[in-house]
């Protein structure tokens, strides 16, 4: 099956770098000082922009995972594939990882119960508290995209029915489009509104330390709420305002699943995300006042943060179409071969994005290690590191992934979240025997989707 390589691409980068990020957020003084920006020099205050920016990205996975999402929908109805099947095969996939990513969190997130084991004394004298089973009720990034799934899926079938107006692809296309643009203003807009909506319904100020988690909800609503409550407008990742980002990548893959996508949707497609670049971030700074809280470590996005990373998000995505499945040169033979092989590593962290981020707590392992080795460096403790100490243990850290996915490479995939998933949600499609995660077809020999043809 041919393949977005352009967005295996990106995804592995997105994963590489949240990988990096963690570090810095983990283990960086940078984080402490950004409170005081007159304490750090120029080369410092740009690295703690970007970390500011990027360390609340978790929506860039949401707008790749949503391109390729619609995208693959949309080939499996041309291809002949029935529309109640696609519904439920997204609709069991969707609720797997919702429900996944809320199991994740009280052990396998950095701040969980194995965390705190560490935390609490290391490797030998860490104590195992199950009071931090209370993460249970954390909405994250797994259990937003999962729920995203769901309603995209049921939006894909509402859309689909626009098919059956006599107007050409382009105009039902337009209003597939004009739907989502919709969605996006209202789950952007109306965000706040949702959170205080959250605060009247359960009693409980969700906003304030762990009261998403911790506190005790009114006799209305009950502790079985939670889960539901927090994916729409919770503290860490809600539906509000994140949603937006996975609808614009669903109007990319309305894009560039039409008959005959040409380079004249880019032009579109940056220019718009200029607009909402610049424009975000002046709502940013004036609007949402950000230069009053200098806050780096915000949970709940600001509207104007929101507006400024779709925008700043659909450049990066647009560049990547132009510069891999609407550019010319990719139909020679030779230079296609060189791309694939030079960005097969980046792809392979792509294709192992899933287990990167699940098991991305293993970045501890060694941690502890050179805190044993030297324990002045104390790479155990939150925001004490230099800069120089951390960047090593940023490298020691992306090698350590590096082996692993290669490792997992070498055993065809078997062992991996991706396996797992594949395994039990695959609805009797028929699998490459021994290989069951296609790596020959999905990294190693891929067949790319291409938007550009021989004149």
């Amino acid at each position: 099956m041919k393949r977005l390589v352009s967005m295996d691409m990106l995804r592995g980068w997105a994963i590489l770098l949240m990988v990096v990020f963690h570090i810095f957020l983990n283990v960086s003084d940078l984080v402490i000082k950004a409170g005081d920006l007159s304490t750090i020099g120029i080369g410092e205050l740009i690295l703690v922009a970007f970390i500011a920016i990027f360390i609340h990205w978790q929506t860039f996975f949401m707008m790749i995972s949503a391109v390729v999402h619609w995208f693959t929908m949309n080939r499996m109805l041309k291809n002949g594939q029935s529309l109640g099947k696609i519904f439920l095969k997204q609709l069991i996939f969707g609720l797997a990882l919702y429900i996944f990513g809320f199991l994740r969190e009280p052990f396998l997130s950095p701040w969980g119960m194995t965390a705190n084991w560490y935390w609490s004394g290391g490797f030998v004298g860490g104590t195992w508290n199950w009071a931090f089973w209370d993460f249970i009720y954390r909405a994250e990034t797994l259990s937003c995209i999962g729920l995203s799934v769901i309603i995209s899926a049921v939006l894909f079938v509402g859309l689909f029915y626009i098919d059956k107006i006599k107007l050409q692809e382009k105009f039902q296309s337009l209003i597939k489009i004009i739907v989502l643009i919709g969605l996006v203003a209202v789950f952007t807009f109306l965000a706040p509104m949702m959170h205080q909506w959250a605060i009247n319904f359960t009693g409980v100020n969700l906003y304030v330390g762990d009261n998403y988690m911790h506190a005790g909800l009114d006799i209305n609503n009950g502790y079985y709420n939670r889960w539901l409550i927090n994916s729409i407008a919770g503290l860490e990742f809600p539906l509000f305002p994140n949603f937006s980002s996975f609808l614009v990548g669903c109007i990319f893959g309305i894009l560039i699943g039409q008959t005959k996508p040409t380079k004249r949707i880019l032009i579109y497609t940056i220019s718009i995300g200029i607009f909402l670049t610049l424009g975000g971030a002046a709502y940013w700074l004036f609007v949402d006042d950000f230069l009053v809280t200098l806050d780096v470590m915000f949970h709940i996005h600001p509207t104007g943060f929101v507006i400024f990373s779709i925008g700043l998000q659909m450049i990066i995505v647009t560049l990547a179409f132009r510069f891999y499945e609407f550019n010319p040169k990719m139909l020679r033979e030779k230079r296609q071969r060189l791309m694939l092989k030079l960005s097969r590593w980046i792809r392979r962290w792509g294709i192992f994005a899933l287990t990167i981020f699940v098991f991305n707590i293993l970045e501890f392992v060694p941690r502890a290690i050179f805190t044993y080795i030297y324990p002045a460096i104390n790479y155990r403790g939150l925001y004490l590191t230099t800069l120089p100490w951390t960047l090593l243990m940023v490298a020691i850290v992306v090698l350590m992934w590096e082996g692993i996915i290669r490792l997992l490479e070498l055993f065809k995939g078997y062992g991996s979240i991706e396996w797992i998933f594949l395994s039990l949600f695959k609805l009797g499609k028929e699998r490459v025997k021994g290989d069951p995660l296609n790596l020959q077809g999905n990294l190693r020999e891929v067949e790319p989707v291409l938007f550009v043809t021989r004149e």
